[in-house]
């Protein structure tokens, strides 16, 4: 079994059979994006990367709302994980990517927040192939343009300290919304 059966096989487990399967053909790396609903909850659905762990050994996962779905959902994943793809390089925890305008039609979001994926469970990252290896996950949480900046300023993902990701815990926003609140960040920024 390769790491895409391990990886398609992890996510029926623990998330739900696709209902969408959209194949991304960048010439020799190839991924495909999934829409699996009534994920990470029952009102929930996850768009997710399968095929990207075959070369940077991570996958990416975006979540809304269900009745917030949209095709855009499917591409802004595509994009980012084809810039991942391209460089050659995984994200890494604490990273903000964008600001880029309305990640959505419709959203007060405008940057995207790598985390750990919290809202899929204690078991779900990471991974463990039969052979050793491991497949790493990323949730892509949605953020404010003055969230983005304020972790700028106040996260130091090199110390591993992340300042924003408390705050999230404290205040628990719906980050299936990406136009939600903004989160209360004092006076800074």
């Amino acid at each position: 079994m390769t790491s895409t059966d391990d990886v398609r096989a992890h996510y029926e487990k623990l998330l739900g059979s696709a209902t969408e399967e959209h194949r991304v053909n960048l010439g020799p790396l190839q991924f495909e994006i999934l829409t699996i609903p009534g994920a990470p909850y029952a009102d929930g659905t996850t768009v997710a990367t399968l095929g990207l762990s075959k070369h940077i050994g991570q996958e990416f996962l975006l979540a809304c709302h269900s009745d917030q779905l949209h095709a855009k959902h499917v591409s802004l994943l595509a994009i980012v994980a084809k810039e991942q793809l391209e460089s050659g390089a995984g994200l890494r925890r604490g990273q903000v990517l964008g600001p880029a305008g309305p990640l959505v039609p419709g959203a007060a979001t405008e940057a995207l927040y790598v985390c750990p994926p919290a809202y899929f469970g204690p078991n779900f990252d990471p991974l463990i192939l039969a052979d050793g290896g491991h497949v790493h996950f990323f949730w892509l949480v949605p953020i404010h343009v003055r969230e983005a900046r304020w972790i700028a300023v106040n996260d130091t993902p090199n110390t591993k300290t992340f300042v924003f990701e408390d705050l999230l815990v404290a205040q628990d926003p719906d980050l299936l919304d990406f136009s939600r609140p903004e989160l209360d960040l004092g006076d800074s920024n």
